[in-house]
């Protein structure tokens, strides 16, 4: 069962229905809807009757395991995003720590050449080998 349903007026694109599925053959990775509402990305790695079984790799954090059996059909499964969970939070942090980080103000180098008595060896302390 590939149910589609499309939601949006303006895209003719259909969404996957997956809540329903319940064969899961030649599909190698699936969305996971976890509870705090983040899309979690799962590698598919076996279908057992009415069960599958997925490897979340670097999303587990999300979803509390690395592996699970999951019974199917189940509301919570869906299409795999394009991105992991990880990446899209890493990038979302980064945009956030450039956003509250002040910008440091450039200080223009007007003399780049090394004073000459950091040059001097006279100021070097000897040492008793």
């Amino acid at each position: 069962n590939n149910n589609t349903t499309n939601t949006s007026q303006t895209d003719p694109t259909p969404i996957q229905d997956w809540s329903r599925k319940t064969n899961f053959d030649g599909i190698t990775s699936i969305g996971y809807l976890s509870d705090n509402g983040e899309v979690i990305k799962g590698d598919l790695l076996r279908q057992n009757d009415n069960k599958i079984f997925v490897h979340y790799n670097t999303d587990a954090p999300y979803f509390g395991q690395k592996y699970a059996w999951i019974t199917i059909p189940n509301d919570r499964i869906c299409p795999p995003p394009a991105t992991s969970a990880w990446n899209r939070n890493l990038t979302q942090n980064i945009n956030l720590a450039s956003s509250i980080i002040p910008q440091l103000p450039t200080i223009p180098m007007t003399n780049t050449t090394a004073p000459t008595s950091f040059l001097s060896t006279s100021t070097i302390p000897a040492t008793n080998t």
